[in-house]
């Protein structure tokens, strides 16, 4: 019996839901609803590439030059240093020539054949006028290795030769009888009026070594 009424039941459910109506209008929207709760922070983003450099902003103005400071306070005057030792004395010097002037060896002295003798010039500055007036002067003649002091009258090679000198302003003339053989060289000493007296009448000017080692000549 009960179940004849549950399949009863059913039957008319079915019959109920197949006998359906026309759908109704829609019916007016309803008001909005009430906002949601925000979301939660989301996570930071990567850092952007570095932009870049702005251009270079014009120089400032130049400041005024400060003023000038005053001088420092001069400090005190510094001990003073030891005495040094002396030096050592220097060594004697040579003999001078007592203003002796005199010339090298002059070599190549050309003699050409005038009115009949053979003639030959050494140019010598220091002849001047003074020295001709109050100066003795002496020429040597050398032969080899024989000096001899003119004026001389001798034989050379076999031939007689004489040679004297003559003075003039800044030249000695030297004259001979015959062509010198040998190309001779000559040198002049000026003993100059200052020199004493009888430091002169000491001397043989005629031994030319005695010369050389009184006045203190060069070779």
């Amino acid at each position: 019996m009960k179940k004849q009424i549950i399949i009863a039941l059913f039957a008319a459910v079915t019959l109920l839901a197949s006998c359906k109506g026309d759908q109704g209008a829609i019916g007016p929207a309803g008001s909005n609803g009430a906002n949601g709760t925000n979301g939660a922070a989301g996570a930071v983003g990567a850092t952007g590439a570095v932009g870049a450099t702005g251009a270079a902003g014009t120089n400032g103005i130049n400041g005024t030059t400060g003023a000038t400071g005053t001088n420092g306070i001069n400090g005190a005057t510094g001990a003073t240093g030891a005495a040094g030792t002396n030096g050592i004395n220097g060594a004697t010097g040579t003999t001078g020539t007592a203003n002796v002037i005199y010339s090298d060896w002059k070599t190549g002295v050309a003699f050409t054949l005038q009115s009949g003798s053979y003639v030959g010039t050494i140019v010598a500055p220091m002849l001047t006028a003074d020295n001709l007036d109050k100066a003795d002067i002496k020429v040597y003649m050398k032969i080899g290795v024989d000096v001899i002091p003119l004026p001389i009258s001798t034989t050379v090679s076999g031939a007689t030769v004489s040679v004297y000198p003559r003075f003039s302003l800044g030249n000695i003339t030297l004259v001979s009888t015959n062509q010198i053989p040998q190309n001779p060289s000559f040198r002049y000493v000026i003993i100059p009026g200052g020199v004493p007296t009888t430091r002169k009448a000491a001397v043989d000017f005629n031994n030319y070594e005695e010369v050389k080692r009184v006045f203190n000549l060069p070779e």
